[in-house]
């Protein structure tokens, strides 16, 4: 080996300069190292003796071909060269091999041993052929047989490695003549065409057609065409298209083609690398795929999508987010707003759990937390997170608003603890009103058993006066006790369907309370219990109907009296309240009322005692009938009690009427009424109501005749001529409505002047009585009815009153 070899490195990075210097100090081998940046003054250097250049392909002036072709024919055509190719570019390979390079190297796969090894190699060669032109004219002819020798051995060698090369990388190389006449045709393919293509080399070098005829025919027209003309213009061609391989499959070929004209055969000769680069397309199609989906997903308006990094940062997001938080995506994107700021703080260590989770390559289910809006307020919604592909510093989050399904969950449990209500409520209503029907059945049988038994003795035993007096005592109270129970229920039903109706009028309520002692004093006075009064007489009057007002004082004064102990005391008050309130208060020093009760004393069928031991106490109904009245004037009751015998109170306002003069309710009996010459009818399916209104109506001198029916009705009206009617409604066949409807119609079509009429029913609503008067019906009278009701009713109808 020469002993101190001088190479010369070419290269206009200062860095690849420096580091084959430094590869080649550090050699065991001594070199005269000489480096230069450019071709141009490197020609100058090459003039002296320089053993190897060792330089980059491209370089600022001239490439590596242009800077061989100069060296051999102007400087040192033996100076050993060694090239360093940017990439594995076969083809290119060929071409330096051919303009006299000794080697060449690839810079990606550049490493110290591989630079020394072609250096030395390249120099040992030199050293060589010095060694043969220095030898003598005796051995010239020896010489130059050995460097035949060594120059065929080379040839071959590099041959050798060119085949290697060509036959064992993955592409097609081949090379193509195209004439001035733009005829063309292949004069070569290596055998990686087998797999590029699936035909062999002589197949395709043999009939051009052949691979014409298997590229897509659009990329034969719209792609490879077109480039032609690039060819004769020696310029570097670079495109794609698509191929048929033999097995049928469509294969995406790059294809990368160099021209080089010869102008003395004036032929240009085209070098092609082809490359099937399906697997690579296919990579690119699934990444656009999936890039176009992620952005439609991200566009899409089905949910929020946020961009994070492990920062904690918010580096962009969809306009749902936008829409969700109220900032701007200007605000999102500039990297200032991070999660942990619009998260309550109650959510962080939430957040860090799941954090730590992907980071260790684990998932998780999306879980539920809070977003602090730009506005301050809190919006819940359902969050799932992820690193985005290739990734493990920012990632993708995906937030669902969850506002509407947190509303329709409270909803639902406020109407699930609505529905438990409602079903307790409805328990209670159940057991309330088994209970109501019991005590509706013990309230009615009770007096019905007096009522019968003294009939019965009244009919089977001779009973001296007193004892007839006595029965027919017992069986009035009774029988007024079931009306007065029958009113209460009609009450509560007409208070509860809104067809409660009032006669307003000034009334004063001293007047009132004073009627109401008088009614419950025979009682109090049975249970020896003293009713004290203290009224303040500046009381005003107030507007409301007078028998109603003294229903509610009756109501209060007799369940002061039922509950309370014998020889007790029952104190009634009346005062005026804030100046604009009449208040109204009875206490008693009775059994009083429990606090669990108390809150449910005004409610209806509600009563202290179920028990079969309680006292007897009614339905329920009266608290509740006062509630509703009072509302009903405007007022206001309320009940107050220490507790469980300690007596109870119970307080009614109501307010006062300014500057009316007060309408007194007229307490003048009833004078008798004379039936005399009055002929009635009377028309009811229950015989003996029948005959109770027959006895009326006789002993007060009237001529009575009765039907049973409908039917009868009206054979007894073809021969008895009625100043009056007095009929039921519900009877079988035929009722009282259709009766009087067919009577009316029959008056008309025969001029026949129209008979009044009175209905006496058990039919008590609003509704009927308005049904009653719209079919023909005077007056509606509900049973049982008092005697002298019935005969004023009557009275009125036949004698109206007279015109003021």
């Amino acid at each position: 080996m020469i002993k101190q070899p001088s190479v010369l490195i070419i290269s206009d990075f200062p860095e690849t300069r420096e580091n084959f210097r430094r590869y080649l100090l550090e050699s065991k081998f001594t070199f005269r190292i000489l480096v230069e940046k450019s071709v141009s003054a490197s020609l100058l250097l090459c003039q002296q003796q320089i053993d190897l250049i060792l330089f980059d392909f491209s370089l600022p002036d001239y490439n590596a071909l242009e800077f061989l072709a100069k060296l051999r024919a102007s400087v040192n055509e033996n100076c050993p060269a060694v090239i360093i190719l940017g990439e594995n570019d076969v083809a290119l390979a060929v071409k330096l091999i051919k303009s006299g390079a000794k080697d060449y190297l690839v810079k990606q796969q550049l490493t110290k041993e591989i630079l020394l090894q072609a250096v030395i190699d390249a120099v040992i060669k030199k050293d060589i052929e010095l060694l043969q032109t220095n030898q003598t004219n005796q051995t010239s002819c020896a010489n130059e047989l050995a460097e035949l020798n060594q120059v065929e051995q080379a040839l071959r060698e590099s041959e050798e490695k060119l085949s290697f090369i060509l036959n064992n990388v993955n592409v097609s190389i081949s090379r193509f003549c195209v004439f001035a006449n733009r005829e063309w045709q292949y004069d070569y393919y290596s055998s990686g065409c087998e797999t590029i293509f699936g035909y062999t080399s002589q197949e395709l070098v043999a009939d051009k057609n052949l691979w014409l005829s298997r590229v897509l025919p659009q990329d034969l027209e719209q792609v490879i065409t077109p480039m032609f003309e690039d060819i004769f213009a020696e310029r570097k061609i670079d495109y794609q298209y698509r191929f048929y391989h033999k097995d049928g499959s469509l294969r995406w070929i790059r294809a990368t083609l160099t021209s080089r004209r010869d102008d003395i055969r004036d032929v240009w000769y085209v070098t092609s690398v082809d490359n099937d680069i399906t697997e690579q397309k296919r990579a690119e199609l699934a990444l656009q795929e999936s890039e176009a989906l992620f952005r439609g997903i991200f566009e899409s308006g089905l949910i929020g999508i946020l961009l994070w990094n492990l920062e904690g940062q918010i580096t962009d997001a969809n306009n749902v987010f936008t829409q969700m938080t109220g900032y701007s995506r200007e605000e999102l994107q500039s990297g200032k707003i991070y999660y942990s700021d619009i998260t309550p703080k109650e959510y962080h260590q939430l957040d860090i759990d799941k954090l730590q989770l992907l980071l260790k390559g684990e998932s998780y289910i999306p879980y539920e937390k809070e977003y602090i809006c730009k506005d301050g307020t809190c919006l819940p919604i359902m969050i799932g997170c992820a690193f985005l592909p290739g990734f493990t510093d920012r990632g993708v989050a995906f937030v669902l608003d969850i506002s509407d399904q947190k509303r329709l969950q409270q909803e639902k449990q406020r109407l699930l603890a609505t529905a438990e209500a409602a079903r307790n409520q409805a328990e209670i209503a159940n057991t309330t009103k088994d209970e109501f029907l019991a005590i509706v059945s013990h309230e009615l049988r009770s007096p019905l058993n007096s009522i019968l038994g003294w009939a019965k003795l009244m009919q089977t035993r001779k009973l001296d006066e007193n004892a007839k007096l006595r029965a027919l005592q017992t069986i009035e109270r009774n029988a007024k006790a079931q009306a007065q129970l029958i009113e209460d229920l009609l009450d509560i039903s007409r208070m509860i369907q809104g067809l409660l109706r009032l006669n307003m009028a000034p009334v004063n309520l001293i007047n009132i309370i004073e009627a109401a002692i008088d009614v419950v004093s025979p009682l109090a006075q049975i249970k020896q219990i003293n009713i004290e009064l203290n009224v303040d007489n500046s009381v005003g009057y107030v507007s409301g109907d007078f028998n109603r007002l003294q229903q509610i004082v009756v109501n209060l004064l007799t369940n002061a009296v039922k509950f309370t102990p014998a020889r007790g005391k029952v104190e009634v008050s009346l005062s005026v309240n804030n100046s604009s309130h009449a208040q109204f208060t009875v206490t008693d020093t009775g059994k009083g009322i429990s606090p669990d009760f108390l809150p449910h004393v005004f409610e209806r069928f509600r009563r202290a005692d179920s028990t079969t031991t309680r006292s007897k106490d009614g339905l329920g109904l009266g608290l509740a009938i006062v509630y509703n009245l009072v509302e009903l004037h405007n007022g206001k009751v309320t009940a107050a009690s220490p507790g469980v015998g300690m007596g109870a109170t119970f307080t009614v306002t109501l307010p006062i009427l300014d500057n009316l003069a007060p309408q007194l309710p007229q307490d003048s009996e009833n004078p008798e009424v004379s039936l005399s010459g009055i002929k009635l009818l009377v028309v009811d399916d229950d015989k003996d109501c029948c005959e109770f209104v027959e006895f009326i109506l006789t002993n007060a001198g009237g001529a009575v005749k009765i039907a049973t029916s409908v039917i009868e009705a009206f054979n007894i009206l073809q021969d008895f001529h009625p100043n009056i009617i007095i009929s039921d409604i519900s009877m079988p066949e035929q009722d009282g409505y259709m009766f009087l409807e067919n009577l009316r119609l029959q008056e008309s079509q025969t001029s026949q002047n129209k008979i009044p009429a009175i209905a006496l029913t058990a039919n008590v609503s609003e509704e009927d009585k308005q049904k009653a008067i719209k079919a023909g019906f005077q007056f509606h009278l509900s049973k049982p009815v008092e005697p002298e009701m019935l005969l004023s009713t009557i009275a009125e109808v036949l004698i109206p009153p007279n015109p003021p």
